[in-house]
């Protein structure tokens, strides 16, 4: 039985735009939250300062074949902070950042993604592609995560199936976060 641990890093705002970012790993949590914190520090200069992020100090544990909880965890407390970005936004949009496992279901690649929405527009150009300078940044802090003690994994809720992530990809196109409010 493999066992991975859940963490979940909430988004939350002043303008109504709540969420999370959900992350596996087989590693104690107090190993792979530090490295996840200074991947949210990277992501900083690009959220809006309306933007905190909360980072669990306990979660689940899950048994990968069945999805089901099987266990808790706890880990150090790690105070919130949030994005450093000044500037206008469109609330929905944002950057996306692909995680590949180089894991193939079915023919289909086994991939996770975190949408770093919302995000200013000094993330963009005046075109409405990403900017080169946010592309690399995030990039960057991805291959650093994906190659941290953290040991992150992709987790299929359908398949069942996991893998741990190897690199990080940054698309040039926007991202439109939706959700059943729009």
């Amino acid at each position: 039985m493999v066992s991975l641990n859940r963490i979940r890093i909430g988004w939350t705002s002043t303008i109504g735009i709540d969420g999370v970012s959900t992350f596996y790993t087989q590693v104690s949590p107090s190993t792979a939250i530090p490295q996840l914190v200074n991947f949210f520090v990277a992501l900083q200069p690009y959220v809006p300062t309306d933007v905190t992020w909360s980072f669990p100090s306990s979660g689940t544990t899950i048994d990968a074949a069945s999805g089901q909880n099987i266990a808790a965890w706890v880990a150090p407390t790690t105070a919130p902070f949030g994005g450093l970005a000044t500037g206008s936004y469109a609330k929905p949009c944002g950057v996306l950042v692909n995680w590949n496992t180089g894991l193939f279901i079915g023919g289909r690649a086994l991939r996770g993604k975190t949408f770093v929405v919302p995000a200013t527009t000094n993330s963009f150009d005046t075109d409405g592609n990403v900017t080169a300078a946010c592309k690399t940044a995030l990039t960057n802090a991805g291959n650093t995560l994906a190659s941290s003690a953290a040991q992150l994994e992709v987790y299929s809720t359908s398949t069942r199936q996991h893998g741990i992530i190897t690199t990080a990809a940054v698309p040039t196109k926007a991202v439109v976060l939706r959700s059943r409010r729009d």
